[in-house]
Parts: structure tokens; C-alpha cells; sequence
């Protein structure tokens, strides 16, 4: 009865951290393309918002090498950016499935006629 009681508590501190990591990661997509539709200094002609991304990404804490930023552009016609971004989630034993998170964010900006 423990192994099977021992087996639940860890798969539930696995889902809260494969859906912490997962809201991290939507935060990121959506400051990154965020800081692309202001052009923000971090998103700069030197910078861009994969740069960016990924430097959040490290400051937050989400291991880097199962980080990557898939895509991300602008419309300037729609003044919308968009920054899709993917994380690998590790699991915290052999028991439990990687988990790929991938998450999109979009911002838009309009003009003063």
C-alpha cells in the first residue's frame, strides 16, 4: 500500500512541475513577442525576440538545452507578433513520460491615426 501511496504523491509533484513550467513558458512566448511588437530595447535590430526568449527562459530558470524558440515574426500591415517556443519537460522518474510543452504568444500594437 506505501509504494502505491509513495507512486501518487510523486506523480502529482511531477504534474505541478511540468504545469509550472508550463505557465513559465507562456509567459516567456507572450513578453517575447510582446517586447517584438514595441521593438523594445531587448528586441533591437542587435537583439531579437529569440534572444530575448531565451534569456528569459534562463533567468526563469528553465534548463536551457530542453529550450528552444521555434518561431517567431512580425505583420507589420496587422502590427501583431507572434513567438512560438517548445521546452522539454524532464521527468522527475522513469516511471513518468517526457512531456513536450509548447506554447504560442501574440501581441499587437496600433497606431495613433
Amino acid at each position: 500500500m506505501l509504494p502505491i501511496l509513495v507512486f501518487i504523491a510523486l506523480a502529482m509533484i511531477d504534474m505541478q512541475w511540468a504545469l509550472s513550467d508550463a505557465g513559465t513558458l507562456d509567459y516567456i512566448v507572450s513578453e517575447a513577442a510582446r517586447c517584438e511588437a514595441l521593438s523594445a530595447l531587448p528586441c533591437t535590430a542587435g537583439n531579437n525576440a529569440g534572444t530575448y526568449a531565451t534569456t528569459l527562459a534562463a533567468n526563469l530558470k528553465l534548463t536551457a538545452s530542453r529550450f528552444s524558440v521555434v518561431s517567431y515574426s512580425c505583420d507589420p500591415m496587422v502590427g501583431s507578433c507572434t513567438v512560438t517556443a517548445t521546452y522539454n519537460y524532464p521527468p522527475i522518474g522513469v516511471w513518468f513520460p517526457s512531456i513536450l510543452i509548447s506554447r504560442t504568444g501574440t501581441a499587437a500594437v496600433t497606431t495613433a491615426p
